[in-house]
């Protein structure tokens, strides 16, 4: 699979001019109020091989929504090494969502936490 938008086309200064990859993605509504799925994206280049894994759990009801999605991600270059995300969210229907993620520890450091809240 060969995948190119028009940027890539017309930039001759692209720096990735050939992405091979595949990506699969299943979920389930399991019953009314929750949800699962899981998905993982692959390089298809003779170097390559698996780019990220995740997967995610929902529950949904009448006054708000939590999800919780892990992610791994398993690229590598110079200073990016592969790692971990959790992700955390709580919609309450009529008032807005709450987010927060966790990066787990690299071998130097703390865990990096995000968090963001939206109305």
């Amino acid at each position: 699979v060969d995948q190119q938008d028009v940027r890539d086309i017309t930039d001759s200064e692209d720096a990735f001019p050939n992405r091979e990859e595949i990506a699969l993605a299943l979920s389930s509504q399991v019953t009314e109020r929750w949800r699962f799925g899981a998905g993982t994206r692959h390089d298809l280049t003779s170097t390559g091989g698996v780019l990220n894994r995740s997967a995610f759990l929902t529950y949904t009801d009448d006054c708000f929504q939590f999800d919780i999605k892990f992610s791994r991600s398993y690229t590598r270059d110079r200073d990016v090494k592969p790692s971990d995300t959790i992700l955390f969210r709580v919609v309450f229907r009529t008032l807005g969502e709450a987010k927060t993620s966790i990066s787990p520890p690299a071998r130097s450091g703390g865990p990096t936490r995000v968090q963001e809240r939206q109305q």
